[in-house]
């Protein structure tokens, strides 16, 4: 598993990330159980194991990303 610096740069030299605004990212929930998060933007997103992958905005991401629950898809 990669330190939480190789996921940053990741997701900075990200094709979805570094496109116009508005492009989203594929972030899946890796834990178990269902999870309701609110977003850096005030967005809500909706994990769960019959749905694990969402779109997520990126300025979400970059937050959700430091928890090991999640990876980018």
């Amino acid at each position: 598993m990669g330190c939480c610096g190789q996921k940053r740069q990741a997701l900075r030299t990200s094709p979805a990330v570094s496109s116009p605004a508005g492009s989203w990212v594929n972030l899946e929930y890796r834990a178990r159980g269902g999870l309701r998060v609110r977003g850096a933007t005030g967005r809500a997103y909706v994990f769960s194991d019959a749905q694990p992958i969402q779109p997520v905005h990126p300025r979400d991401a970059r937050v959700l990303l430091r928890s090991p629950a999640f990876r980018m898809v």
